[in-house]
């Protein structure tokens, strides 16, 4: 009697584990998750260096003299920005600071009673700017414009055999921004990029407080007009996040 009870319950576990295997052979292997698509959509910040040079035109107002300094220099900064992707379109603001020494200096006039020379130091800007560019998966080609503002300093040397003073001035510039890049991201967070800016940045009249100094080699004035145009070219990196939790999935 215990072996025919015992038999039994022995078919019954049996019956029922075929059952369960027979129910999980017929049922769908479980399909593997795909990872997120990537987008450019999200906020970001960076760092960067680069080199520039000025196109500065410089004149004396009351003589006809026309300085010709080449200021340039290397500089080193930080941005901020988000892009909006839509399709393969990226919509995009971004504002960066930069500081360093784009400087130059030039003795501009030259007579037997002395010289007269000038320096101009370009040592920090920033931009606002728009983007608007074309995502290839993971490379961004853009274009970018939009304000731009740069502190710079000027001196003007007066040298004569009997004595040597500096006088200095400086001014804040307002103007514009233009230029594009290329930016190329490493995964969903990194990515780096070579960008080129072309900075006009207007003119404006730096007034220097040379009492009698100037006079004494025989230039009557002591203002100089400073127009000031850049050329830079960085490179950077750029870290993404999501600052509102927008993009969770990336």
């Amino acid at each position: 009697m215990n072996k025919a009870v015992a038999g039994l319950l022995a078919a019954t576990a049996f019956l029922g584990v075929a059952s369960a295997s027979a129910a999980d052979l017929g049922r769908p292997a479980p399909r593997p998750v795909a990872a997120p698509a990537f987008t450019w959509s999200g906020f970001y910040s960076g760092v960067h260096a680069g080199f520039g040079f000025d196109d500065l035109t410089a004149s004396a107002l009351a003589v006809n003299i026309t300085p010709t300094p080449s200021p340039e220099g290397f500089f080193f900064g930080s941005n901020f920005g988000y892009n909006w992707q839509i399709g393969t379109l990226v919509l995009g603001l971004e504002a960066d600071f930069n500081y360093g020494k784009i400087r130059d200096d030039v003795a501009f006039l030259t007579v037997p009673a002395g010289t007269v020379g000038m320096t101009s130091d370009l040592d920090y800007f920033t931009t606002a700017r728009g983007r608007i560019g074309f995502a290839f998966s993971n490379l961004l080609l853009y274009g970018t414009g939009g304000l731009a503002w740069g502190h710079n300093n000027a001196t003007l040397d007066v040298i004569t055999p009997a004595f040597a003073a500096r006088f200095f001035d400086d001014q804040d510039h307002l103007g514009w921004a233009a230029g594009g890049g290329f930016e190329y991201a490493l995964n969903n967070r990194w990515s780096i990029k070579a960008e080129y800016l072309y900075l006009d940045l207007g003119n404006e009249t730096y007034t220097f407080a040379t009492g009698p100094a100037v006079p004494v080699i025989g230039v009557a004035a002591s203002n100089v007009n400073i127009d000031l145009k850049l050329h830079t070219v960085k490179v950077g990196a750029n870290f993404k996040f999501d600052l509102f939790g927008l993009f969770s999935g990336q």
